[in-house]
């Protein structure tokens, strides 16, 4: 199997793994992309908020997730 063929089904697949994680932690209760990556990082997956938040767009645009804006010192958090 070709190396670059492999490399894009392993991206692949860790890409459908965070979605999945994403979700999961999203059923459990709200969800908040510093909170999510530490909580990624700890199950050992290293993302930047550069791929974090356009995944969590993405879901949102599939209508798999709701966003809601939150103003916290007068700042949308």
């Amino acid at each position: 199997m070709d190396q670059d063929y492999r490399k894009q089904i392993s991206q692949s697949f860790l890409k459908g793994m965070l979605k999945v994680i994403v979700l999961y932690q999203a059923s459990v209760g709200p969800v908040y992309g510093g909170r999510l990556r530490n909580d990624l990082r700890a199950q050992g997956y290293e993302i930047s908020p550069g791929s974090l938040y356009p995944l969590l767009h993405s879901l949102e645009q599939s209508d798999l997730l709701k966003s809601r804006l939150k103003v916290y010192k007068g700042r949308n958090a």
